[in-house]
């Protein structure tokens, strides 16, 4: 059995912070594929880093507290905890990380469709927090 994730208290600082993080790293994904479509792993890789700071932000605002762990599925049990959406909030987290490591640290260069969908993913997370949030 899984114990309790690791946790990080958040500060509605912290939270505002963590929310500024994910909307500037999707938008730097964005930029990345419209611009340098040749750079889809700089792409995915900002679109993890956004899903990841947008669940912080859920998880800090709606129970506050974040995951601290070494290990990312202690960051998708604790967002599962948040509330009403948290189904596909984690589902899209998943998909996110799921990417990371090739993503990351591959030499392997992954595909315009595979960025596409990865944006796609961390624009639900980042548009769900926002609303969570009450933001843009």
């Amino acid at each position: 059995m899984r114990g309790q994730p690791r946790t990080r208290p958040m500060t509605r600082t912290d939270v505002q912070l963590r929310a500024r993080h994910a909307t500037d790293f999707l938008e730097t994904a964005t930029d990345a594929l419209t611009l340098h479509p040749d750079r889809t792993n700089v792409a995915i890789s900002n679109a993890v880093l956004a899903g990841i700071a947008a669940a912080d932000a859920i998880c800090g605002h709606s129970l506050g507290h974040a995951a601290a762990g070494d290990a990312h599925e202690e960051a998708t049990r604790l967002l599962a905890t948040t509330g009403p959406a948290a189904a596909q909030q984690v589902n899209d987290l998943r998909r996110l990380l799921a990417l990371k490591t090739n993503s990351q640290y591959s030499p392997r260069i992954l595909t315009d469709s595979t960025a596409a969908d990865a944006i796609r993913w961390a624009t639900r997370l980042t548009d769900s927090m926002h609303a969570i949030l009450g933001g843009p």
